[in-house]
């Protein structure tokens, strides 16, 4: 049930992120001018960034660590960017600018 979704061995494991992305992929390819679907993506982008960070301090992140990070908060900006370029005629404002 709904309260089973807050016990702290669910939180403690890690994500299979495969199938989310996978989902998202399609969710892009069935509709590609879906502002939602971007920044769905972005948004479970930064969450993939902080599963390969961690939760630790600064100093006990890996290089390969801080590598993944960056590389996945690019991809979850360039998503970011990719929602605007259909919401800003929208909201009333020119995405290039």
């Amino acid at each position: 049930g709904f309260f089973t979704s807050f016990r702290l061995d669910d939180w403690q494991q890690k994500p299979d992120w495969a199938p989310t992305f996978k989902a998202l992929d399609a969710w892009e390819a069935a509709a590609p001018t879906s502002p939602a679907s971007r920044l769905a993506h972005s948004s479970a982008l930064i969450a993939y960034a902080w599963a390969a960070r961690g939760s630790g301090t600064a100093d006990t992140v890996t290089d390969g660590g801080w590598k993944l990070f960056g590389e996945r908060l690019i991809e979850s900006h360039n998503k970011l960017k990719e929602a605007e370029k259909w919401l800003a005629p929208v909201l009333g404002y020119d995405a290039e600018e």
